[in-house]
């Protein structure tokens, strides 16, 4: 009996396997349609486990740091991006999982079988090489034009050193890791061994699950990061105005405020600071913002501010952010209340 029950499954085995393969076909044919800038955003999903629900905010700006999306004298980076991610939705290659309150994507996935279909086809277009960092890079790698490299489910980063060969990977675009059910969190510490020396083409580095109390002095030295997001530091140094490229900022933690330092300001092609618990701008800077000024220095691509302590929003930091889209703000103090409401006070009884 249990032999013929075995020979049942072996044949159900083989028609689900010649389904999914015809599936594939079809799908083919789909992605063959896509307009040339969308291929490259649809592979991008790769990178990503299967299964893993994609915040939005986050893929649109791995998008635009891999310079995927082109603005246009209508519209900026995020719009335009906005409008890829809706072209693809529309097409079925993507799938909403979450929306907000207004109606607009939160989190996207791809179905399994077009995750297969984004693998094999970035390995015949030689578009996206994508590398498990617990496995041997192909020497074929070098001849890809993107590369990611990506660490997930049964991975120790004790495997890490298999791709840190400057001659395998001289081109790697984008490091992205994960845990081990696909998520942040529940992955090996780094052993103390690894460098990020020969990644000097990085563009996207996304350690989401790995905590420093000290960052590599060697992230300093990606000049072409665009994107730079992690679980924890305690020290954010003036070496991080060396990032010149650097348009995204982000430190996931919760466990304690950080300090900004008046280097930020350097840093020009900032859009995004986001800092879970909060940040706030070290007593110095007030000063330091003031001298800046007489250069006519701003973050005038700055977009996203959050969080940061109500005390650092000053006159002088407001004039240098003056695109700014969104303010987060975090106070405990009850003194900070009093003075946001100072000034209606001030004024007259009526609602502003």
């Amino acid at each position: 009996m249990r032999s013929r029950w075995e020979d049942v499954a072996h044949k159900i085995g083989k028609v689900v396997s010649r389904d999914a393969e015809e599936c594939l076909n079809l799908l083919v044919l789909s992605y063959n349609h896509l307009p040339q800038h969308l291929k490259p955003c649809f592979l991008y999903m790769g990178a990503f486990p299967k299964n893993f629900e994609v915040s939005v905010s986050r893929l649109i700006k791995l998008w635009i740091a891999a310079e995927f999306v082109k603005c246009t004298p209508e519209k900026d980076f995020k719009e335009v991006a906005e409008g890829y991610l809706r072209d693809l939705i529309d097409r079925s290659l993507i799938m909403v999982k979450k929306r907000t309150s207004g109606g607009k994507v939160k989190t996207c996935e791809v179905h399994d079988l077009l995750h297969d279909l984004i693998i094999r086809e970035s390995r015949k277009d030689r578009s996206i090489h994508f590398t498990k960092s617990n496995m041997i890079v192909s020497p074929s790698a070098a001849s890809f034009e993107y590369n990611i490299i990506f660490n997930f489910r049964k991975a120790s980063l004790t495997h890490l050193w298999h791709v840190y060969d400057k001659h395998s990977l001289p081109r790697a675009s984008s490091f992205l890791c994960f845990g081990r059910d696909g998520t942040p969190g529940s992955c090996y510490q780094i052993d103390p061994f690894i460098s990020f020396t020969n990644f000097v083409f990085l563009t996207v580095l996304d350690m989401y699950f790995q905590p420093f109390d000290h960052l590599p002095s060697e992230i300093w030295k990606l000049y072409s990061l665009r994107y730079l997001a992690l679980a924890s530091f305690d020290v954010l140094p003036p070496s991080v105005r060396y990032l010149s490229c650097l348009q995204t900022l982000i430190r996931y933690s919760q466990q304690s405020i950080i300090c900004l330092p008046a280097a930020i300001w350097n840093i020009r092609k900032l859009r995004h600071l986001y800092f879970r618990k909060c940040c706030y701008f070290c007593d110095e800077l007030e000063d330091y913002v003031v001298w800046l000024s007489s250069f006519d220095l701003a973050l005038t691509k700055l977009q996203t501010l959050s969080y940061i302590t109500f005390g650092s929003v000053t006159k002088s930091v407001v004039e240098g952010i003056p695109n700014l889209k969104k303010l987060g703000i975090r106070e405990r103090k009850k003194d900070c209340l009093t003075a946001v409401w100072k000034p209606q006070e001030a004024g007259s009884n009526e609602a502003p």
